[in-house]
């Protein structure tokens, strides 16, 4: 993507959206650069199609930054199967980094860590309702929202508070979508939309209406 000149400096809520997803953007003289690049020529087999292509973008310089600070950041480019050799690459350093979870590839760990975060919610909730201890069940449902969320808008989980209304945080509409989709993923509850996007909506009050249902 390109920063500065064009569309996203005319739309910079776009530009943020993309940055939360850790795409990486040339700037306009990066950009002039690669179209130079392209028509200056280079030593090459002419005949050769694949000496037409020149490829840019593929750098994880962003993911991986937003991964260094503890963000569980989704980069849906990596997730393509032709971005096979990508998402090893990445998962090849943070395994170099000690920072690699072992047997939870980058395609699908944001999913294996989904599916155990139900499983341990579910198993939560079975024991605290023989013990009528839902005080614990609350707590718990509001850290497992709280870190996605804060994922989501890349701001440290100490940094949220939980009884602030959602929309106070800046949250669009495909923030508020994506939020949506993982929390239906993960409780199996289906929050209305404009809810999320709705200033009566806190943390503390997703949590109640995911604990009661």
């Amino acid at each position: 993507m390109i920063a500065e000149v064009g569309y996203l400096h005319e739309h910079p809520d776009v530009e943020n959206i993309l940055l939360r997803k850790g795409n990486c953007s040339l700037n306009e003289d990066e950009f002039l650069q690669v179209i130079d690049f392209a028509l200056s020529g280079h030593a090459g087999d002419d005949r050769d199609p694949a000496e037409a292509h020149i490829l840019t973008g593929l750098e994880l310089f962003g993911f991986r930054s937003l991964l260094a600070r503890g963000f569980d950041v989704t980069n849906l480019p990596i997730q393509d199967a032709r971005a096979a050799l990508l998402a090893e690459a990445l998962e090849a350093g943070k395994l170099a980094d000690g920072s690699g979870e072992t047997g939870h590839s980058v395609t699908h760990g944001s999913t294996n860590k989904t599916a155990n975060l139900a499983d341990e919610l579910l198993k939560l909730r079975a024991r605290l309702l023989s013990e009528e201890d839902a005080t614990v069940l609350r707590e718990a449902i509001l850290r497992a929202i709280g870190k996605r969320f804060s994922d989501l808008i890349l701001m440290p989980l100490d940094g949220v508070e939980d009884e602030k209304p959602l929309a106070q945080f800046g949250v669009d509409s495909m923030t508020a979508s994506e939020f949506r989709t993982w929390i239906w993923s993960t409780f199996r509850v289906d929050i209305p939309f404009f809810e999320l996007l709705s200033n009566r909506t806190s943390l503390q009050s997703l949590a109640g209406a995911l604990e009661e249902r």
